[in-house]
């Protein structure tokens, strides 16, 4: 699901980061493989990402699968963080992980924040005028399981200070909504061409999981609900919302990988 915002959008591999109303964060190194800083350099080569000390000698190797990285200030401290994604195939589908290395003196993983079957980036939000991470939220691949067409997860928004990555989907707004704007796109151009009953709402039941969510983490609770009588039509739209917002519980407690 692509995000219909003005948005500065670090990555420049088409291939997995494809939102074409984006422009690029100013960064370090995304068109070579090796990243040069005072007291050591960082190499990413056949899946490897590898650091080495201004002396030349290996401090830090780890093995990736399909990597990809670029460097930006996270934390307004005019040093380039080191950033590297990575993903895994599930179900025929791209899972991404994406990782945050400290730059400052020595070179080492601060967090990494799993995100799914949707592509990580980061985000220069006007909200809180800096730059933040988005990713989507994994356990919601479930929903998405089985399905060729309209692959969603509802978004996390991550922010990279001096306690390290935290969670600040309640200072965030307009990023929700913009990407609901088009959740809700998806959903009545389905029910417009589908019978409106409750077979339709589990072949959609990723979309709807995605925009209440959303909404939710907006903190627009009122629409939210109207959302889900709106387009979940099933009798069991309690267990169906007491589930995702259990997975949201859950994934918030364990979004770390590292």
């Amino acid at each position: 699901m692509k995000l219909f915002l003005y948005v500065f959008l670090i990555f420049s591999v088409a291939d997995l980061f494809p939102q074409d109303d984006s422009t690029s964060v100013d960064s370090t190194g995304v068109d070579s493989t090796t990243v040069e800083y005072d007291l050591f350099s960082v190499k990413l080569k056949d899946n490897f990402l590898r650091v080495f000390s201004d002396q030349g000698s290996l401090i830090f190797s780890q093995e990736f699968q399909h990597p990809v990285f670029t460097t930006a200030d996270l934390d307004s401290d005019a040093i380039d963080e080191y950033i590297l994604i990575d993903y895994r195939i599930t179900d025929q589908k791209k899972d991404y992980t994406i990782y945050i290395y400290n730059t400052i003196d020595t070179f080492y993983c601060v967090d990494s924040i799993l995100s799914g079957f949707y592509e990580p980036y980061v985000f220069y939000s006007e909200e809180v005028k800096g730059n933040v991470i988005i990713t989507g939220i994994p356990g919601f691949n479930e929903f998405n399981i089985g399905k060729t067409d309209n692959i969603t997860l509802p978004l996390n928004v991550w922010r990279y200070g001096e306690n390290g990555i935290t969670l600040i989907n309640n200072e965030i707004y307009d990023l929700f909504m913009s990407e609901n704007d088009t959740v809700v796109d998806d959903l009545d151009e389905y029910f417009n061409s589908n019978i409106k009953n409750c077979n339709s709402s589990l072949k959609v039941n990723n979309l709807i999981a995605s925009g209440y969510i959303n909404y939710k983490n907006a903190g627009d609770i009122s629409v939210a609900n109207q959302f889900l009588l709106k387009y979940y039509l099933c009798p069991d739209i309690l267990d169906f919302k007491t589930k995702i917002e259990n997975l949201i519980l859950t994934d918030n407690l364990s979004h770390s990988v590292h």
